[in-house]
């Protein structure tokens, strides 16, 4: 796998290469699932494109193999297509497609927060009851519009389409720790907020009671 870098080729891996996981880049790469945003690339190798790797810099990395456990489903990965990547990150989709051992597994995935994850799977509740979902698309390179969002399309089994959008936001902050009032208190404390995002400060008896909101604001960012 090479790139013309305007001068001449630059290797941007090949059968001499070692993977991360060990042995060499003995199979070859799939055209259709090779995608680069300056320096970063990722892309598939194997007669099922059944190992996906990123090659941030210099750095190069295994994001998942055939024996890379399905998050939240079952079995390993059998196949990826479609990768996209962004700012380091990858997004594709992963199957499990196996006629002798059931369930097929298929989904979005990403490793967005470090660990790999579903964005949707066939576990999703995408709305529409009694339709069963086929196959998910996401164009290659192309999906992750800006760094929250991606658009992707379902394929259902009754051949419907519907057209999706998914918006990351980060997880909201938690406090490092609790603190328990033995008697009347006054006094303040702060914590960051962001905009468009709206704040209750509880009362609570103790931490598993719903307790009683005493204000509600909205973030300001700052």
């Amino acid at each position: 796998l090479y790139e013309w870098t305007g001068s001449g080729l630059a290797t941007v891996a090949d059968s001499s290469m070692s993977r991360p996981e060990g042995g060499t880049f003995s199979s070859g790469f799939s055209a259709a699932n090779i995608v680069s945003v300056g320096n970063d690339y990722a892309f598939t190798t194997g007669s099922s494109s059944n190992s996906l790797y990123k090659k941030i810099g210099s750095q190069l990395s295994l994001v998942a193999g055939p024996t890379t456990p399905v998050p939240g489903g079952t079995g390993v990965f059998s196949s990826f297509l479609n990768p996209s990547i962004r700012n380091g990150r990858v997004i594709f989709i992963g199957q499990r497609v196996n006629q002798f051992l059931p369930p097929t597994e298929h989904g979005i995935y990403t490793d967005l927060t470090g660990a790999l994850e579903p964005i949707v799977d066939v576990r999703t509740d995408l709305g529409f009851p009694g339709k069963e979902v086929d196959y998910f698309e996401i164009a290659a390179g192309k999906a992750w519009t800006s760094d929250d969002t991606l658009y992707f399309s379902v394929v259902y089994t009754d051949r419907t389409e519907a057209i999706f959008r998914a918006r990351f936001t980060p997880a909201p902050l938690r406090l490092a720790a609790d603190v328990t009032f033995t008697g009347p208190r006054s006094g303040h404390f702060s914590i960051p907020t962001r905009l468009g995002f709206n704040y209750v400060l509880r009362r609570m008896p103790s931490l598993d009671s719903a307790g009683s909101i005493i204000s509600t604001t909205p973030g300001t960012g700052g």
